[in-house]
């Protein structure tokens, strides 16, 4: 009888056992604490759209107060450059995990305008809930592919009567060359003002300049110069 019980003792110790260290082996160092199947190692990567001014200053809409608006420069096409308005998205692709998104982040740049008297006043736009958004979730039910969308429409602090920015912008992910590469297709419309660029890390992989096809500020108006996305491409990444 004491051989029987001793032979379910060690029986039920070896299935804790094996359920423990199971366990351990499923923590990884992604915050979704699951780590990827074998022969598809975790990689991650995130993804900005920004829409930027690119000239220092350009001239003011008609307005009793302004005579010129503050842009972002040749600079602003840059990642770390100034913006009006962008969106960012950092997602991981890891087959375990609940949901690609790690964590999202977005922001309005401060808009600057020089008076009639020469003075300078500035502002910040507070976008209301809905305005200014992104998200990204699984584009497949294998979860080896992910959706990311982000969209925007806000519009000049200083002069509340001008035409907001608006855009939105989807960016397909998909891990190739076991996760050395990720290839990308991204779609959506922009407005035809003003600039725009595409960050996949560290990697531009659109960008758009009003000027170089002849808009100014009137393109922010609807129908006046949209611009519709469709690009494709792959992009390095490091692990």
């Amino acid at each position: 009888m004491m051989t029987k019980y001793k032979w379910w003792l060690a029986a039920g110790v070896f299935a804790l056992t094996v359920t423990w260290t199971l366990e351990a082996r499923a923590k990884g160092p992604d915050s979704s604490g699951v780590a990827p199947p074998r022969g598809m190692p975790a990689c991650s990567t995130d993804v900005l759209i920004k829409a930027y001014i690119p000239r220092d200053w350009i001239k003011s809409p008609p307005h009793p107060t302004y005579v010129r608006l503050k842009g972002d420069g040749w600079a602003g096409r840059y990642k770390h450059g100034s913006a009006r308005l962008w969106n960012q998205v950092f997602v991981t692709f890891n087959r375990g995990a609940r949901k690609p998104e790690l964590r999202k982040a977005h922001g309005v740049g401060r808009s600057t305008g020089k008076t009639r008297n020469g003075g300078f006043v500035t502002k910040t736009a507070r976008p209301k809930s809905g305005d200014l958004w992104e998200m990204a979730k699984w584009d497949n039910w294998r979860r080896t592919r992910v959706w990311v969308h982000a969209q925007g429409s806000v519009g000049l602090p200083l002069i509340r009567t001008a035409p907001a920015i608006d855009y939105k912008v989807d960016v397909k992910l998909r891990p190739v060359d076991n996760c050395r590469r990720i290839a990308y297709t991204i779609t959506g419309t922009i407005d035809g003002f003003p600039g725009y660029a595409i960050y996949i890390g560290n990697k531009m992989v659109y960008h758009f300049d009003p000027y170089k096809v002849g808009n100014g500020p009137t393109a922010l108006y609807p129908y006046r110069g949209d611009v519709r996305l469709k690009q494709t491409g792959s992009v390095r990444v490091r692990r």
